[in-house]
């Protein structure tokens, strides 16, 4: 059933073909209950796209909140970014006792928003006339794109330069990306960066009861008339038992690789990932392997590691109370001497949260501040007394 959604991908639709499309398949797929998060832009050009999502998705699917009133959990920020947490909280608000003795599925959609005008030359992406006059949507991308400084923007700026790749800098160069083309790049590439953020967040949760989350960015064309809707691709996360499976299908995330076209004055859009599907990333094991292949110092001799080790090797960490002073041991004595080591190690082995995944393969690959690592290290002490005496 699942399927279905692929003849979505890359293509410019109706907001309703968008959402009864998603609402059959998500029937299709026999939930005992299905909940729906919807992250968008601020902007008040996304209520069209918010009421066709609640029309055609959650008034057919969610159950309700109170007498008849149904309704998502519901993010609305400046450029339509994943809040780290979000993800988590709604799956326990749908959490119900019909989903205990089954699944539910949780359908994250993510909207990104670029504005089009029809032109003689054909469309024309990133300003629209709002109030009778000219004005650019997505307002927080371009200010992004156009190095603006706002605190908002710390987030996307992160999100947009992960893993190494500068994206804010392709989208500036004409030779990566073609300038008629740089917002709806720019609406692609941002929705495509927060579902994977949010995907982030899911696999480093635990649900409270058995869930199928689904994981869909999407791009909003806010048009004259009615707006249309592009569907960037979906994540599909089975943590129906304790060993979470995820899975991915549609465009990447490098918008220098996208290739545009017009099928009947509607946009398309491929590069050579589409149609193809792959298991999401262990961005864990993907940041050891990366500091792993970097030639490396050897570290000074410590005293205090040097106690630590001795201390392990009598298995003296086996007693829960002793392993943890053993451990901020340690993590003081790294701090000092090798900072980044030390949380790339932490996160590697699951002791820092996923939400650091940007700043580690940064530290990994040589692009990080020991300072930095410093920074995450003494906030580190509260998270380690919840450690298990395995974890530990």
């Amino acid at each position: 059933m699942i399927e279905a959604l692929q003849t979505l991908v890359g293509s410019e639709h109706e907001l309703d073909h968008v959402c009864r499309t998603l609402r059959d398949t998500v029937r299709g797929l026999g939930a005992s209950l299905v909940g729906a998060m919807h992250v968008t832009c601020s902007d008040e050009a996304e209520k069209e796209c918010v009421d066709a999502f609640q029309r055609g998705f959650v008034d057919e699917l969610l159950p309700a909140i109170k007498f008849w009133n149904k309704s998502p959990f519901h993010t609305s920020n400046l450029g339509g970014r994943h809040e780290w947490g979000s993800v988590s909280i709604a799956e326990q608000h749908y959490a119900t006792h019909e989903s205990e003795g089954a699944f539910k599925c949780l359908v994250v959609k993510i909207n990104a928003h670029v504005a089009v005008k029809e032109t003689p030359s054909g469309p024309r992406y990133g300003t629209m006339d709002r109030y009778h006059c000219e004005s650019l949507a997505c307002g927080a991308l371009h200010a992004l794109i156009d190095g603006a400084r706002f605190p908002f923007l710390d987030s996307l700026r992160e999100s947009f330069t992960s893993e190494g790749k500068d994206r804010v800098a392709m989208l500036r160069d004409a030779s990566h990306v073609d300038p008629d083309i740089r917002s709806l790049a720019a609406a692609i590439t941002s929705a495509r960066l927060q579902a994977r953020s949010a995907l982030l967040e899911i696999q480093d949760h635990r649900p409270t009861t058995p869930t199928l989350f689904l994981v869909v960015p999407c791009v909003t064309f806010n048009r004259p008339d009615y707006d249309t809707e592009f569907v960037c691709g979906y994540y599909t996360a089975d943590a129906r038992t304790d060993e979470l499976s995820a899975e991915y299908c549609g465009l990447g995330d490098d918008p220098s690789g996208y290739r545009f076209s017009l099928a009947g004055n509607r946009a398309r859009v491929e590069d050579d990932e589409l149609g193809s599907r792959r298991r999401a990333r262990d961005h864990r094991a993907l940041v050891r392997r990366a500091w792993e292949r970097r030639e490396r110092t050897p570290l000074a001799r410590d005293a205090r590691l040097d106690a630590v080790a001795r201390d392990v090797e009598l298995s003296k960490h086996h007693d829960h109370p002793y392993g943890k002073a053993m451990l901020n041991i340690a993590l003081a004595a790294m701090a000092e001497i090798a900072p980044i080591p030390a949380v790339l190690v932490l996160f590697a082995e699951g002791a820092l949260g996923l939400y650091q995944a940007h700043r580690m393969h940064k530290l990994a690959t040589g692009g990080g501040d020991p300072h930095e690592a410093r920074r995450i290290l003494r906030g580190l002490p509260d998270n380690l007394e919840s450690l298990s005496p395995k974890r530990t």
